[in-house]
């Protein structure tokens, strides 16, 4: 999630920026309906092993999104590193 915000940051402009942010609202949404599951519909022993891995699943989203977007031509805004 933090991935996703640093890149809606740096993005240059705001269709880029309303991206990232839509993929990070996915990303806190996908885990609270895992909790949701784990913890009230289908409660198990395993189900804590959810959010050690869940995580893990949100950056390879953040990994596939990132190199998508450089190849749509999305490139970091150049005051942004210089904070």
């Amino acid at each position: 999630m933090v991935a996703a915000a640093g890149l809606a940051g740096a993005s240059p402009t705001r269709r880029g920026a309303l991206s990232f942010l839509a993929l990070e609202l996915v990303l806190i949404l996908s885990f609270a309906w895992e909790f949701v599951q784990v913890s009230f519909v289908h409660p198990s022993s395993t189900g804590g092993l959810v959010f050690l891995s869940w995580p893990l699943l949100q950056w390879a989203a953040v990994a596939v999104a990132f190199p998508v977007a450089l190849a749509f031509g999305w490139r970091m805004r150049p005051d942004f590193l210089k904070g």
